[in-house]
């Protein structure tokens, strides 16, 4: 064969085949000839047809949307039908030298297993507005605004273009989803969004399980637009006599360290004088030394009982030796909430 071609010529009034639909016409290359046996050693090649009026794919596999045509056929050489199972939606990947260029969608491919090779129809893709370029032997395919879509070289007396089928899992069959299955995928879309992408059609393959509404509340959802409330610049808590509250916090290690090495301050502050105490330190093994020093301080200096120490949630703080001291001199421990530093008010 010296051309490849197909017609979607009607011609269903031809009452050769009585039982059947004959659906248009389409040329099945002769593997005795140099096309045709160009055409049986690359089967999953596309070629480029200047004859054909309608796309043509011979593997069932290739489509990604497919509706059965039960009945219809082509005519083949010498006018015999060549039965037509389907028509459907086919991806493809184009190659343009060594990158990868966006996916190409053709649209009413028709599946055609008797066909040796897949037909890419230049009218039909004129009809979209693209344009057709054939340079000598090569052959390119150009969007409406001009960007490369597609490349072939000449073979024979065939362009085959740089195209293959999309990856397989492209392939797989989607079973419809329910609203809240969706609204996970898209990372908890607003269900008012979802109902608009499936409406307009603009997700392909968005099937949707109606009889299953969606919920009315995600608990992902909810948790995730929880929110700490901020601490108020000034507590409101009225403390009454001194040594009721006090508050400890330590920082550190400092990058410098102090003249005999310290590289930590451990601070404690009576909440109702605001009076502070420091401890410097060369690690945090010494709290219970400095909790021992500050509660006689507060003792001898104040004359007032320690009642209440608010720390946070510091293994330096809170560990057996400390919560046994306070036990032991009838010290109630306050812990902050984890993660709420800001919580231990003006220790911080």
């Amino acid at each position: 064969m010296t051309n490849t071609s197909a017609s979607t010529r009607d011609d269903s009034r031809d009452n050769s085949e009585p039982n059947t639909q004959v659906f248009g016409t389409v040329w099945v290359a002769d593997d005795t000839t140099a096309d045709g046996i160009a055409l049986a050693a690359e089967p999953d090649a596309w070629y480029l047809d200047s004859g054909a009026t309608l796309h043509v794919c011979k593997d069932r596999i290739n489509f990604f949307e497919y509706s059965e045509t039960p009945g219809k056929t082509v005519k083949g050489v010498g006018g015999h039908p060549v039965p037509q199972l389907g028509r459907g939606t086919v991806p493809l990947v184009s190659h343009i030298g060594n990158k990868l260029t966006t996916e190409l969608t053709l649209t009413d491919v028709a599946h055609i297993p008797a066909a040796t090779h897949n037909l890419i129809s230049v009218s039909r893709i004129t009809d979209r507005g693209a344009r057709v370029l054939f340079h000598g032997n090569t052959v390119e395919i150009r969007a409406p605004n001009g960007a490369l879509l597609a490349a072939g070289t000449k073979s024979g007396h065939l362009y085959r273009l740089s195209v293959e089928s999309g990856p397989d899992c492209v392939f797989a069959a989607i079973a419809p989803r329910t609203w809240d299955e969706w609204h996970r995928i898209y990372a908890h879309l607003n269900h008012d969004y979802l109902r608009t992408m499936a409406r307009k059609g603009l997700v392909v393959g968005m099937k949707v399980d109606e009889s299953i509404p969606a919920s009315p509340q995600c608990p992902s959802c909810i948790e995730a637009k929880q929110r700490v409330e901020p601490y108020p610049q000034q507590s409101h808590t009225e403390i009454a006599e001194i040594g009721d509250l006090t508050v400890a916090d330590m920082w550190g290690p400092a990058r410098i360290k102090g003249i005999n090495g310290e590289i930590y301050l451990t601070v404690y502050t009576d909440v109702k004088t605001r009076y502070r105490v420091r401890f410097f330190s060369r690690d945090k093994a010494h709290q219970l030394h400095f909790l021992q020093s500050y509660r006689a301080f507060l003792k001898t200096q104040a004359g007032k009982r320690m009642k209440v120490l608010h720390v946070d949630n510091g293994k330096e703080f809170v560990n057996d030796a400390i919560k046994s001291y306070l036990r032991s001199h009838g010290i109630r421990l306050k812990l902050t909430a984890p993660y709420s530093s800001a919580q231990n008010g003006i220790a911080e």
